[in-house]
């Protein structure tokens, strides 16, 4: 399988949810450590323009700790507070942490799975820790400075914001879209969301977890899909796009659920058809990061 040439690129994007602003593609070399290319091979980066309502729903069950909470792969969450910012610790870890139940709610309802938290018997760790700037290099250089350089980790760094040229958030994701032995499976895969908004941060961690594989029948060539309504379909400016096409209609969920792989053929389908593209190609349901069955 031959994996796309590692490459670190910074693009915009409009979220899809109920957002229907379309917007340029801004393309720049992020200044990013050399060896976030090397330890992420055939990853880019990817950066989205948003701005998030939230989804009205009553409050999430949170998210259960499994096993011993650090073994085996595990997404890691910080609160990344920007020097000479307050510090927001007190509310922005709960925040965090209710975020998270949401997206972890997302998909027991999707797949009867959960996010595998790195956590404690208490309940998710929200590691608190500082950074230089706003940026996303800056966050991967704090984290690895820091020693988090896990192969076994996805590290996501949330922060309140304003963010750098109105980005919503940015992630690393892998272009492999073999069914086994993804490259997505192995870390350290970083990502970065400003303001907490738990579709922002299940679409940030969908790209660390390999969405969308530029294969994907209703991919736009540049790491989401165009399907309305879908948590990682949006307007990039991509191929498909650049070709004249547009985004197409789909189901308006009413929950991250559903709004997750609009008819479950792109990312992640529990139980796809033979033969079909999902049973042949990499498939989120299958990732380390979330719990099996």
């Amino acid at each position: 399988m031959h994996l796309i040439e590692s490459q670190i690129v910074q693009t915009q994007e409009s979220f899809p949810l109920r957002i229907r602003a379309i917007v340029g593609v801004l393309a720049l070399v992020l200044g990013v450590a050399p060896a976030t290319v090397a330890r992420a091979p055939g990853c880019t980066v990817i950066g989205c323009l948003v701005t998030l309502p939230q989804m009205k729903s009553s409050a999430p069950p949170k998210a259960p700790c499994l096993g011993d909470g650090a073994s085996g792969k595990r997404v890691q969450l910080f609160y990344g507070q920007v020097l000479g910012q307050a510090d927001q610790s007190s509310s922005m870890i709960d925040r965090i942490r209710t975020a998270a139940d949401s997206v972890n709610q997302a998909y027991r309802q999707a797949g009867n799975q959960n996010v595998r938290w790195a956590c404690t018997s208490s309940g998710q760790t929200v590691i608190h820790i500082f950074v230089p700037t706003n940026t996303f290099g800056a966050a991967v250089a704090a984290l690895r400075s820091l020693g988090y350089t896990s192969p076994d980790r996805i590290y996501t760094v949330l922060e309140t914001g304003p963010s750098p040229n109105r980005l919503a958030g940015q992630a690393t994701t892998p272009h492999d879209d073999r069914p086994t032995n993804n490259i997505a499976d192995t870390g350290p895969s970083y990502s970065i969301v400003w303001g907490v908004a738990a579709s922002t941060l299940m679409h940030e961690e969908g790209h660390n977890m390999g969405a969308v594989q530029n294969s994907a029948p209703h991919s736009s060539g540049a790491g989401h899909c165009y399907q309305r309504n879908d948590v990682m379909c949006l307007y990039d400016g991509g191929p498909y796009f650049q070709r004249g096409g547009r985004m197409t209609a789909c189901n308006d969920g009413q929950t991250l659920a559903d709004e997750w792989d609009c008819g479950r053929d792109d990312y992640y389908n529990p139980d796809p058809s033979p033969g079909s593209y999902l049973a042949n190609h990499w498939n989120l349901y299958h990732s380390a990061f979330l719990s099996p069955n």
